[in-house]
């Protein structure tokens, strides 16, 4: 039911919450909900609306699979470039990549 909506390009990439039956702006009507950070991305970026990177690895394992340059941010997202986010805080959040 819940999970995450990305898009990326070749200057940004960008994420948002999704609620089963709800929208992330129903929680936060003054927001559009989207975390945006500008390319390349590397540590230290910023992460738009209030955070940063913070590490990036080279590869990373979850039980959905092993990815390359996978990289944390401020939040405690762990994400993947073509893919999104694959783990939120210390709990793997990826089961399935589709």
């Amino acid at each position: 039911g819940n999970g995450f909506i990305y898009e990326e390009t070749d200057e940004y990439f960008r994420f948002r919450h999704q609620y089963k039956g709800l929208s992330y702006i129903s929680y936060y009507p003054n927001s559009d909900g989207w975390y945006t950070i500008q390319k390349p991305i590397k540590e230290g970026s910023k992460m738009e609306p209030s955070n940063s990177v913070l590490t990036i690895f080279d590869t990373y394992t979850t039980p959905a699979g092993t990815f390359e340059n996978v990289f944390s941010t401020s939040m405690g997202y762990y994400i993947a470039p073509g893919y999104g986010v694959i783990q939120f805080f210390n709990g793997a959040y990826a089961k399935e990549i589709k």
